[in-house]
């Protein structure tokens, strides 16, 4: 008795044909199915990126970022596709970009860090911590703006990035409280003494998260620790 072959097995499985299933709860679990058998199965995800449901498109981002490398044309392809100021779906599929861990998707994390998803992005670009993705971070620092500066300042602190310690001094003359804050204990994470003077201006600052994130600045600077010794 013939027995059928592995590839019609898999492709005849009932939870992956319903990709085209009426239903929002199947078409996503059809999604997840396919994302368990791995990274062959991106090019056949990828469409489920354009679903109408909000309940569909963003577990094909999540299960598209886990692939690593192989997701990141049609995670870039889907950014492109999505009108500039839908920022919810910038920043989910900014988010995915960032879960691949791929260098390639620094160019596409770029460009969603000059609009609404910029937070996302700058979170994202943190996360892959290569050279250009530092650049790409104090690029966005030196851009004028609001969005993302937060979230640029942390991912560059935590990657140690001491080449940021100038644009992080910049920081600190910011209108937004939540910007010197986060510029002082970044400078206080890298240990730029060159700070040192700003860091103890801002100890007087009118915002108190902007006074404590200072003095504990302060305190990790290598002239602080010498002088305490």
């Amino acid at each position: 008795m013939l027995r059928p072959c592995a590839s019609w097995r898999r492709s005849s499985s009932p939870r992956e044909a319903r990709l085209g299933d009426p239903s929002a709860e199947l078409r996503a679990a059809a999604v997840e199915a396919l994302g368990a058998r791995g990274q062959d199965e991106v090019g056949r995800i990828e469409p489920s990126l354009r679903d109408p449901s909000e309940r569909v498109w963003p577990v094909a981002a999540e299960v598209l970022g886990r692939m690593g490398p192989p997701a990141v044309s049609a995670l870039s392809r889907a950014t492109a596709e999505a009108r500039p100021g839908d920022s919810t779906r910038l920043a989910t599929l900014a988010r995915a970009l960032g879960e691949t861990g791929a260098p390639e998707a620094v160019a596409t994390l770029s460009a969603l860090a000059r609009g609404p998803a910029a937070g996302a992005a700058a979170v994202a670009l943190g996360r892959i911590g290569t050279r250009d993705a530092t650049s790409a971070l104090l690029a966005l620092l030196a851009r004028p703006g609001e969005m993302g500066r937060v979230e640029a300042i942390e991912a560059l602190a935590a990657l140690e990035a001491g080449e940021a310690g100038p644009e992080m001094a910049r920081q600190l003359t910011s209108d937004r409280p939540a910007v010197r804050a986060a510029a002082a204990r970044a400078l206080g994470r890298l240990r730029q003494d060159s700070a040192g003077g700003w860091l103890e201006a801002l100890g007087s600052d009118y915002d108190g998260q902007v006074r404590r994130a200072a003095i504990e600045a302060l305190a990790k600077l290598p002239t602080a620790r010498e002088a305490n010794r």
